[in-house]
C-alpha cells in the first residue's frame, strides 16, 4: 500500500490535533554542511511497541564517510513533540547499547529535554562505518477520544546528507493497527515518497527514493482506543506552580496579620485592669 495523505476525521483527540504532516516534531536543529562525497547509504530501523506503550528500538546505520577526513558525525532524535495549540509532550529515553563496526561505543549519547544526540566517530578508517543503536522511547502513544495514536520519525532528526535507503518495521504483538500512513520532506511536507505494507501485527515502511539532506521520513497509525497501560502527558512547565505560590504566600501573609491581630485583641481583653490610684 502506498503511503498517502489520509484524513482521519474520527481521531480527535484529547489534547491536540494530530498534525497529519508529521511535521510537529521540534523544529530541526541546524546541521553543519557536510562534504560533497558524504551519504548515509542505508538505515534499516526494527521496533518493537509493547502494550504499556513503549517503543524499543534498534537503528542499524550505514554512514559513508566517502574520502572525508575523519571526523563525527552527530544523529538526533527527538524526545519532544510539540501540537499547533503549543502543547509539549515530553518522551523518556534509555540508551540500552551502541556499536561501531561491532566495537562498543563510549559516551554515544547525550539527552537533553528536546532530543538525544547520538555521536557517531568515523574513526582512522575511511569510507562506510556500520552502526547499531539500541534505545527505549516511552510512552510512545496518544491517547484520542476515539483512538489510540502512535507517530514515530523513522529518520530522527534531519540528516545533513542524503539518506539513500531508508526501511523501517514495527511489531506490536496483540495489536492490530489502522489507517498506517507514511510521509516524507520537511517540516510540514505532505509529500510520500514511500511506501507502506502490513502483515497482522507487523507493519513496514520502505522509502522508494532518497531522502534529501535536511527532510525526514516519517510514520504514523491507530489502534484500537484504551489499547496501552500509558500515554503520552502534557510536559510540566518548571514555572507553572509560580502563579500558585505567589497567591499562597500572598493568602499566608494575609492569614498571618488576621492571627496576630486576633492574639493582641485576646491578651488585650485578658489582661487585668490596673488597679485605682490611691
Amino acid at each position: 500500500m502506498r503511503g498517502k495523505y489520509i484524513i482521519l476525521t474520527t481521531m480527535k483527540l484529547r489534547h491536540l490535533i494530530i498534525p497529519l504532516a508529521l511535521g510537529a516534531f521540534l523544529s530541526l536543529a541546524p546541521r553543519p554542511a557536510a562534504a560533497a562525497s558524504e551519504a548515509v547509504a542505508n538505515i534499516a530501523v526494527t521496533a518493537h511497541l509493547d502494550k504499556a506503550g513503549s517503543l524499543d528500538i534498534t537503528e542499524a546505520i550505514d554512514y559513508d564517510f566517502g574520502d572525508t577526513a575523519p571526523h563525527d558525525v552527530i544523529h538526533g532524535v527527538p524526545l519532544s513533540y510539540h501540537d499547533d495549540q503549543g502543547n509539549n509532550f515530553n518522551l523518556t529515553f534509555k540508551l540500552l547499547s551502541a556499536t561501531r563496526d561491532g566495537a562498543p561505543l563510549r559516551d554515544a549519547a547525550a539527552a537533553d529535554s528536546n532530543a538525544v544526540h547520538f555521536n557517531l566517530p568515523s574513526g582512522s578508517a575511511a569510507g562506510t562505518r556500520h552502526y547499531e543503536l539500541h534505545y527505549t522511547l516511552a510512552p510512545v502513544v496518544f491517547h484520542g477520544d476515539t483512538h489510540d495514536i502512535f507517530k514515530h520519525n523513522i529518520t530522527g532528526l534531519s540528516w545533513a546528507v542524503p539518506v539513500n535507503q531508508v526501511s523501517f518495521k514495527l511489531d506490536s504483538p496483540g495489536l492490530v493497527s489502522a489507517d498506517l500512513t507514511c510521509l516524507t520532506g520537511a517540516q510540514g511536507s505532505t509529500s510520500s515518497s514511500c511506501q507502506t505494507s502490513q502483515d497482522g501485527d507487523l507493519l513496514t515502511v520502505t522509502a522508494t527514493a532518497p531522502i534529501p539532506a535536511g527532510e525526514t521520513l516519517s510514520a504514523y497509525c491507530s489502534f484500537p482506543h484504551d489499547s496501552f497501560g500509558r500515554y503520552l502527558e502534557l510536559a510540566r512547565n518548571p514555572l507553572a506552580w509560580l502563579p500558585l505560590a505567589l497567591v499562597g504566600l500572598v493568602a499566608a501573609a494575609f492569614l498571618a496579620i488576621i492571627i496576630t491581630g486576633i492574639v493582641f485583641l485576646i491578651r488585650r481583653h485578658m489582661q487585668p485592669p490596673a488597679p485605682p490610684e490611691s
